[in-house]
């Protein structure tokens, strides 16, 4: 029985797609997985649908027409219920480079975030204290 869906949000993602649905469907445990493809100029979307001929009743795919990225997604889907989400960290993922590299990558963009947005805060709270 397929009970979870696992969401792959995407952008510029051609060389890599392919691997990762191939990663998930070759689990032991059945998954449906839903794309969610930001308008990528690559052709990311056209992939994915020439490989939902292979796996048409698991593999679905929503081509957004603007670049949100996976933060949006949580935000947009976390209230729904039956709906749960498992990060990963590249430690976790041993059975394929590609997701190991995935993984990282998002790794990497949140510590970044997280930096700029400590940096905000601190300029902004100096600005504070200086106008006082």
């Amino acid at each position: 029985m397929q009970d979870v869906v696992v969401i792959i949000p995407t952008y510029n993602e051609i060389e890599n797609i392919e691997a990762i649905i191939e990663a998930v469907f070759n689990q032991e445990k059945k998954f449906h997985i839903l794309v969610v493809d930001d308008n990528s100029p690559d052709g990311t979307a056209e992939k994915v649908r020439g490989l939902q001929q292979k796996y048409a009743e698991s593999l679905f795919l929503e081509v957004r027409h603007q670049k949100s990225g996976l933060r949006q997604a949580i935000e947009v889907l976390q209230d729904i219920e039956g709906i749960s989400f498992n990060f990963f960290q590249s430690k976790d993922v041993v059975r394929h480079p590609v997701v190991a590299r995935v993984v990282d990558a998002y790794e990497s963009y949140e510590q970044q975030a997280n930096r700029q947005k400590q940096q905000k805060e601190q300029q902004a709270k100096a600005k504070s204290l200086n106008n006082e």
